[in-house]
């Protein structure tokens, strides 16, 4: 309601004209305005970079991400993505992960660079069932 209010009242403003411009006479010409408004879209990104993963590879990282080159580049949908790599790791094991994002605009290339510092994996134990404690508590 608020930006639709500032919207009507800049229009408005726009539209009426002012006590200088009202004293002259205007011709068909003059009358007319041509507004103009740019509005600044967000950078695409133009690479992905992956530092430091040795157990799973760059093509991998990038299916699980679901980043990619043309993508926007803004901290909203790069914390997402770090998050879900995160996620990912977790899954397979390394309970330790590290998982930093880094994200620049330059003059003609935008990049996303993620930095994983993956740790040792931990796989559990084999299960063991209750007949099995039973049997070894016999002995």
């Amino acid at each position: 309601m608020a930006t639709s209010l500032s919207l009507a009242i800049v229009a408005s403003l726009l539209l009426t004209p002012t006590t200088a411009n009202a004293a002259k006479p205007q011709t068909e010409a003059s009358a007319q305005r041509v507004n103009t408004l740019t509005v600044p879209e967000d950078p695409k990104i133009s690479n992905v970079y992956y530092f430091g993963n040795r157990m799973i590879s760059d093509r991998e990282l990038t299916r699980r991400s679901g980043i990619k080159s043309g993508d926007l580049l803004n901290e909203i949908s790069v914390e997402l993505r770090r998050r879900r790599l995160s996620d990912f790791y977790h899954e397979l094991g390394f309970k330790r992960v590290v998982v930093e994002t880094v994200s620049g605009v330059d003059k003609n290339h935008n990049y996303v660079i993620f930095r994983i510092i993956e740790g040792p994996r931990e796989r559990p134990h084999r299960a063991m069932n209750i007949e099995d404690c039973v049997r070894r508590s016999q002995y």
